[in-house]
């Protein structure tokens, strides 16, 4: 019931993110892991994953008036970047990008980390 009810005060203050997330995932697409140094540094590789007018979609969301920048990163990070928020734009206007992308989370996750739900806030 708590759960719930932390889901529902999210989503109503625009985390969609979450609802994807909960539950059974999705079939998972086709993944290669490569192997890291250490478990936590391997990575996985989709290959042919994106097609060119899904790459052009997010990267005109990227310069949309409505996307945010967020400095929700650790300030300990070795590295510096920009953020930007895409998620509630991709899910509105490329739904099927964004369940796309949201698959794969699951099929990353599943395959190397098995800590998804760790980084939902």
């Amino acid at each position: 019931v708590a759960a719930a009810a932390l889901l529902a005060a999210l989503v109503a203050d625009g985390w969609c993110l979450l609802v994807p997330l909960l539950g059974e995932p999705s079939k998972q697409p086709s993944l290669q892991v490569i192997p890291g140094p250490e478990p936590q540094l391997s990575l996985g590789l989709f290959r042919n994953f994106l097609q060119e007018e899904e790459l052009a979609a997010v990267e005109a969301l990227g310069q949309d008036g409505e996307a945010w920048t967020s400095d929700d990163r650790d300030d300990e990070l070795g590295y510096a970047h920009e953020v930007w928020r895409l998620e509630d734009i991709l899910s509105e206007r490329h739904r099927d990008l964004f369940d796309k992308l949201v698959r794969a989370a699951w099929a990353v996750d599943r395959r190397l980390w098995q800590n998804i739900l760790d980084f939902v806030f």
